[in-house]
């Protein structure tokens, strides 16, 4: 408040600012970009119920899809768990292997996969809530 300025009536109590910047930031740490974020919280405010979030906070879970062999495609599953920013778990198609890595947020992703007489690196980015794109 500028010195000498009289105090100025707000549309929304402290607990309340607070309330919403936290359920602002859930939206956001759950990669949804600011003006989905900022709608979804304007939703909730009108009375429009609580939109879902974009995306999980973290990459866990089993991730499917097919791997590229060059001359051969075959499927593959992916277990994964993240504790902070490492992720550990395991792969499968007709080998079988383990997965580490770290991922500290964002778009895209590294993890390394090593099979016991190989490895390889599984990198992409997400593409959309709950699904990756190799690169």
């Amino acid at each position: 408040m500028a010195c000498g300025a009289s105090p100025s009536a707000s549309y929304v109590d402290v607990e309340g600012s607070i309330v919403w910047t936290q359920e602002y930031l859930r939206y956001r740490v759950n990669r949804c970009d600011h003006w989905t974020s900022q709608g979804n919280v304007l939703a909730q405010i009108r009375g429009g119920g609580v939109p879902p979030v974009c995306g999980s906070s973290g990459v866990s879970g089993e991730w499917t899809g097919v791997i590229d062999m060059g001359n051969s495609a075959r499927p593959f599953t992916m277990s994964i768990s993240q504790v902070g920013d490492d992720i550990r778990g395991t792969y499968e198609d007709i080998a079988w292997g383990t997965v580490s890595g770290t991922y500290r947020g964002g778009d895209e992703f590294d993890f390394f996969v090593y099979f016991g007489d190989g490895s390889g690196t599984f990198d992409g980015e997400f593409d959309g809530p709950d699904r990756v794109r190799g690169r």
